[in-house]
């Protein structure tokens, strides 16, 4: 269609289509950006899943030492870091893909200061180009823009499926793993103690 349009008259088209590299090279020229905020974005989230698979392996340890509310503060503090980065990477894409797409619709308005100098045919059917050819084209700069926050997570994906699988040996024999307390105390609370004042060693083997 592009290219019909310079067929029928080369002002109004060029009039129509000079926002289409613009508007690309706008969203393209930003992948650095929107990038950057994707790494971002993706160790936030790291952060967070890392934070919640420790709550789940060490929900005793937590229990036991009264932690569980210090803990607990800390994994929200990395819940909130992510939503609100997420908001900044939402935002940053969307200023470049709106920018470039309020940019592809001044094509309408050059088309339209253009043609005061052609027959009214002419005129309408140019209108009518541009504005059926905008509209899929919109939906591309929105797909770009995706194409380039979805690489960082390809990259994140070939990292974990390049990486050596881990060898070793099917069983264990250690030597010399005797485990010693010297002086230990334990309680849940402060005026429920425990244990108080024990030394012992538990040799390797023993129960």
């Amino acid at each position: 269609i592009a290219v019909g349009t310079f067929f029928m008259n080369w002002r109004m088209a060029i009039a129509a289509l000079w926002v289409l590299p613009v508007s690309f090279l706008i969203v393209g020229c930003s992948g650095r950006v929107q990038k950057s905020l994707s790494k971002k974005q993706m160790k936030l989230k790291m952060d967070c899943a890392d934070g919640i698979q420790e709550c789940l392996e060490t929900v005793r340890d937590l229990r036991a030492n009264n932690a569980q509310a210090e803990y607990m503060e800390g994994l929200e503090g990395k819940i909130r870091a992510v939503e609100k980065h997420a908001l900044v990477t939402e935002l940053g894409t969307a200023v470049f893909v709106g920018g470039a797409q309020m940019i592809l619709k001044l094509g309408i308005a050059t088309v339209a200061l253009t043609g005061g100098e052609i027959d009214i045919l002419t005129f309408f059917v140019f209108l009518l180009l541009v504005s059926r050819m905008y509209d899929p084209l919109q939906v591309a700069l929105q797909n770009l823009a995706a194409i380039i926050s979805t690489s960082v997570q390809c990259d994140r994906l070939d990292e974990i499926l390049s990486h050596e699988i881990q060898t070793g040996a099917s069983t264990m024999d250690p030597k010399g793993y005797d485990i010693e307390f010297s002086h230990v105390g334990f309680s849940y609370d402060s005026q429920d103690t425990v244990l108080r004042d024990v030394t012992f060693t538990a040799k390797q083997g023993e129960v």
